[in-house]
Parts: structure tokens; sequence; C-alpha cells
């Protein structure tokens, strides 16, 4: 089996592969479409792939790792 995945369909909604491993998008909790669990024993997981926090987050991590070991470039014209 590979990973699971979950996409936004043409309605807005997610729609997933497996959806015994996907129960809402986070969305659905937020408005209130969901219950954020399905128990008191229940774990919430929250997924940020397909987010741009996700992207920023590895963007400022390698930069953090490329200054602390002396590499790369600063680019002048690059920032505002």
């Amino acid at each position: 089996m590979g990973i699971p995945s979950a996409n936004i369909g043409p309605s807005g909604r997610t729609t997933h592969r497996n959806s015994g491993f996907f129960r809402c998008a986070l969305a659905d909790i937020l408005m209130g479409k969901a219950a954020s669990r399905r128990d008191a024993d229940s774990i919430v997981v929250f997924s940020p792939f397909g987010l741009g926090a996700l992207d920023l987050a590895v963007a400022d991590f390698v930069r953090k790792l490329g200054l602390a070991q002396g590499k790369g470039m600063m680019i002048e014209s690059f920032l505002p």
C-alpha cells in the first residue's frame, strides 16, 4: 500500500483515496462540519502538506542550515 493522499475536489471538499486514513479536512473541523475527534481516546493528526506554511518552514530550515555551514550566496537585488 502506498502513502494515502487527499485532494480537494471541484466542490472544495476533500476527496480521499484511502478514506480509512483520512476522516475529514481541516476546513471541515474549523467550519464545524466535523468533530475534531471521533472519541476521547482518538488522536488528531494534521498534515500541512500542500500548504504554503510547510514550504516556508522548509525554506527557513534550509536557509539557516546553509548560513550555519557558510554556504550559499546573498543576492542583494532579490531582497526588498
